[in-house]
């Protein structure tokens, strides 16, 4: 547990997608990799699910395991992202919860799930399930700070 009195942003993976080219970036601070793309969401990627988002550029995929209460803080965050709503889509991947989360989602976000064990198989499972050209990890017990996806 971090101390409360600390500022803390998760480390996030962010890579252009396998279909666009095969970069990969690991960053702390989403700004340099994330700089352009605010100005520039006229893509038509969109994430296969039943909220199709169209011009998605980023999809923040959020696997979660027991624990629906941190999860709800999270959604709310994400939900504050100054960026705007239109450019991101959240996927929260349930990983076998033994009570499934029931947490109130915005437009922008869905939940799927995946049955094998380990946050990886659900961060796997995000990643197949989108089509964004870029990819953010973050946890149920994470709090992103309001401005992580567009600094």
């Amino acid at each position: 547990m971090i101390a409360p009195h600390l500022s803390w942003r998760p480390l996030i993976v962010v890579w252009t997608a396998p279909w666009r080219d095969a970069r990969r970036y690991y960053i702390r601070r989403p700004r340099r990799i994330l700089e352009g793309i605010t100005n520039d969401m006229s893509g038509s990627h969109g994430v296969e699910s039943a909220r199709d988002q169209a011009g998605v550029k980023i999809s923040v995929i959020v696997p979660v395991y027991n624990d629906e209460a941190r999860l709800a803080l999270c959604v709310d965050a994400l939900r504050n992202q100054t960026l705007d709503a239109s450019a991101f889509h959240v996927v929260v991947v349930d990983n076998g919860s033994d009570h499934p989360p029931s947490v109130d989602l915005a437009e922008n976000m869905s939940m799927i799930t995946e049955p094998t064990p380990g946050s990886y198989a659900a961060r796997n499972r995000g990643i197949r399930s989108t089509r964004s050209e870029y990819i953010a990890f973050t946890d149920a017990d994470c709090t992103p700070e309001p401005d992580w996806l567009e600094n």
